[in-house]
Parts: structure tokens; sequence; C-alpha cells
């Protein structure tokens, strides 16, 4: 019977463990979506990437300009 009772409480233990690990992982993705909300509502950075997209899609035009250029 000792046997038994040393494996339910081994079971409790890597439970309670998991639960632990668990609760520890939720907290840390609630403070990720806050950090996520709050750079999404950035309205500098929204500004910048939106540079940063403007400055690449004109380094593929020229690019695409350059391939027909060296083609001719």
């Amino acid at each position: 019977m000792l046997g038994a009772l040393d494996t339910f409480r081994a079971q409790q233990e890597a439970a309670d463990g998991v639960h632990a690990r668990l609760t520890e992982i939720s907290e840390l993705l609630s403070q990720l979506r806050k950090q996520v909300g709050a750079l999404a509502a950035n309205d500098e950075l929204r500004a910048i990437l939106q540079q940063e997209q403007s400055c690449l899609e004109r380094a593929q035009r020229m690019v695409a300009e350059v391939r027909v250029w060296r083609e001719q």
C-alpha cells in the first residue's frame, strides 16, 4: 500500500509543478499581449514602418528597372 501512496504523492507533486509552470506561462503571455497591444497602438512606430515599406517598394522597382536595363 505504501508504494501506491508514494506514487500518488509523486503524481500530485508533478501535477502541482505543471500547474505552477502553466500559471507562470499564462502570466507571461498576458504581459506579452499587453506589450504587443502597446506596439500596435504606437503611431510613431506605425509611421516608421510605413516609411520602411515605401523605401522597400522603391528599391524593388529600382531593381526591376535595373534588370530590364541590363537585359537590353
